[in-house]
């Protein structure tokens, strides 16, 4: 599905999933009947004006910042009677914070059910002739393309589910936050639980397997792909590795290499979790020293019981 939702979002559809237990999974996929030309919404976020596709919009409200209920760090609001999740985009996308006071703009997503974006302030609908960011920007930030005004300023066009997803894994850090980090997320001293470091680019997968072995009692480290999990070994230490083979930068594959390379990780457990259930790509996993492979979807039941057998009695490792 993975697959599926990148090229539609490339086209500038999208796709939503619902589900009913004990009747079945209904797909729907809206595609434009145009790429190059659509409406969007203008908004302006810091000195930053950007478009989003209206077809990803829901709905525009403003409320009052009285309104937002803040539970566990995540704020909320009441829209239409149901509790949505807000995402701050200025905070997303490390842009200085709006000044206090006044009314909120708030932009509620069509496929996302529970979340809405905080803007600074709408502007307009406006047709637009959107063009492709090019294979140097592609993936850089949660953009699908960009349209340039008749006075020749570029504004970027927002890509409603890389946002979220954005927004659930935390703001990209700025390049101060990155020479502190590994003071700041050592691993604490009394946790003992045994620890896997979950690698796969799927948002929905990181939560669904996550939340999976954490029930089961693990300690769960995510990272977005090979670069994200090579970067939380260096910091930290971890039992067994969980990982996807298809991720942006460093794959799954270049992933295990550079695992076998390190006297300190060359020894950690692997388990390869991919929707590529082909002897090639079993076959080369299987090269690479990869002794279990469990194609998606995943059981549950069998999947826990062979992160616990390969967990236990193991001292965590890496990061050392």
């Amino acid at each position: 599905m993975d697959v599926v939702r990148t090229n539609i979002s490339r086209l500038g559809g999208e796709i939503e999933v619902q589900t009913e237990v004990g009747r079945g999974t209904r797909f729907r996929i809206r595609l434009p009947l145009t790429v190059a030309i659509s409406d969007a919404l203008m908004v302006n976020v810091g000195a930053q004006t950007l478009a989003i596709p209206i077809p990803s919009v829901k709905g525009v409200i403003n409320l009052r910042p009285e309104d937002v209920r803040t539970v566990d760090d995540v704020e909320s609001v009441e829209i239409e009677g149901e509790s949505v999740d807000l995402v701050r985009l200025d905070r997303v996308l490390q842009m200085p914070p709006r000044a206090a006071g006044g009314s909120l703009s708030i932009v509620t997503l069509r496929p996302a059910q529970d979340a809405a974006v905080v803007v600074d302030e709408f502007l307009n609908k406006e047709e637009i002739v959107i063009k492709n960011l090019g294979a140097f920007l592609q993936g850089i930030g949660p953009f699908s393309g960009a349209t340039v005004t008749g006075q020749g300023r570029v504004i970027l066009l927002l890509d409603s589910m890389k946002l979220l997803e954005m927004s659930t894994a935390g703001p990209w850090p700025r390049m101060a936050e990155i020479r502190r980090e590994p003071e700041a997320v050592a691993a604490p001293a009394s946790d003992a639980r045994r620890r896997v470091l979950l690698v796969d680019d799927s948002v929905s997968v990181r939560k669904f397997v996550g939340g999976m072995l954490e029930r089961a009692g693990f300690h769960v480290v995510a990272a977005r792909d090979g670069a994200e999990a090579l970067q939380q070994l260096a910091e930290q230490s971890v039992d067994v590795i969980v990982t996807d083979l298809e991720m942006p930068r460093v794959n799954g594959y270049e992933l295990i290499r550079g695992l076998n390379r390190e006297p300190t990780t060359c020894d950690l457990p692997v388990v390869v979790l991919t929707t590529r259930a082909g002897a090639k790509h079993v076959n080369l996993a299987r090269e690479l020293g990869v002794e279990h492979y469990v194609a998606k979807p995943v059981d549950e039941a069998s999947f826990v019981q062979l992160i616990e057998s390969l967990a236990v009695a193991v001292p965590a490792r890496a990061g050392a």
